[in-house]
């Protein structure tokens, strides 16, 4: 419980330094922020009062440092600020795409999980057969293969030449081939991951023990190897997790699913400034509080972990 204080203590000094990153986007780019704003809402060119009349109602005539405590302040409101293309309150717009992006993300996490623990098992049972072999040619394909050319190789097969699953969408049928572009590429990660913390753990001590007393081999791996093994996995899958928020940006466009990613990319189009900027905070505070939740877990894969140790 301590070690989970001090991680939520820390929580606040992490997402201040995500603010201030996310609020200097606005200044990395080249060019005059207001002018370029204006320039694509206007399709035009502004004229100079149009310019400083945008700067003061969005506090851009300010010191910089101003400007930030201003911003920070409303963030601290739950005001990520308003759409600078659409209209609407950036959190509005983000909370009402997450369930997709959310689910998204758990349905290739899942086809990740379900392909890749099975091949990782057999991999390290088999070691250094043909069966070994095989696995590690598919981990090593999933691996290679970039997000974007599998999602279009999924479309040639299964939308334009097989017919049987949708390219496009919002629903049941249009989820399986984004999920399985997002999860077959972290699927070969996690089975070259799978394969070498089983074999390590088959290699301990205590597993030889339980060998030479005669317990049968399918026990000591269920019961005792596979845990431990599962401990390292967790941890992937926990970072995976943060991964997939920003990798699903690629994957929600090709294939237009309807949720932060794509909401997020038709953004940046548009140059609008707090829906990127409302991105950057909400994928840091999702990574701190997936990467929260895997500490937690580790208690219950493995009661000997002592954070004190651990975060020595």
């Amino acid at each position: 419980m301590r070690f989970i204080v001090k991680r939520l203590t820390l929580m606040p000094l992490v997402m201040i330094v995500a603010s201030l990153l996310s609020f200097l986007i606005i200044y990395l780019a080249p060019g005059d922020p207001a002018e370029m704003i204006l320039e694509r809402q206007l399709q035009g060119e502004p004229t100079k009062e149009q310019i400083e009349a945008f700067k003061k109602e969005h506090d851009l005539d300010k010191p910089l440092y101003i400007q930030y405590f201003i911003w920070l302040s409303k963030i601290l409101h739950g005001d990520l600020g308003v759409s600078l293309r659409t209209g609407e309150p950036v959190l509005k717009g983000y909370l009402t795409r997450f369930p997709a992006s959310l689910q998204l993300i758990a349905a290739s996490i899942l086809i990740a999980v379900a392909v890749s623990i099975p091949l990782g098992i057999l991999s390290a049972l088999k070691h250094n057969t043909a069966i070994d072999h095989i696995c590690r040619i598919l981990s090593l394909f999933g691996i290679s293969m970039p997000n974007f050319w599998l999602g279009l190789l999924l479309i040639l097969i299964f939308s334009v030449k097989l017919r049987i699953l949708p390219a496009f969408g919002y629903g049941a049928k249009n989820i399986v081939l984004p999920a399985l572009t997002l999860g077959m590429s972290f699927a070969g990660t996690l089975t070259r991951l799978m394969r070498v913390s089983l074999l390590e753990v088959l290699h301990q001590q205590y597993i030889i023990v339980a060998k030479a007393k005669g317990l049968p081999e399918k026990l000591i791996i269920t019961r005792h190897a596979l845990k431990n093994a599962f401990i390292p996995v967790i941890t992937a899958i926990g970072i995976y997790s943060g991964h997939a928020a920003t990798g699903a940006v690629i994957v929600e466009t090709i294939f237009a699913w309807p949720g932060v990613g794509s909401y997020f990319v038709s953004s940046i189009y548009a140059r609008d400034y707090p829906v990127i900027q409302g991105f950057v905070l909400l994928v840091a505070l999702f990574f701190i509080l997936t990467n929260l939740t895997v500490d937690v877990i580790y208690l219950f894969l493995d009661p000997r972990i002592r954070y004190e140790t651990h975060e020595a």
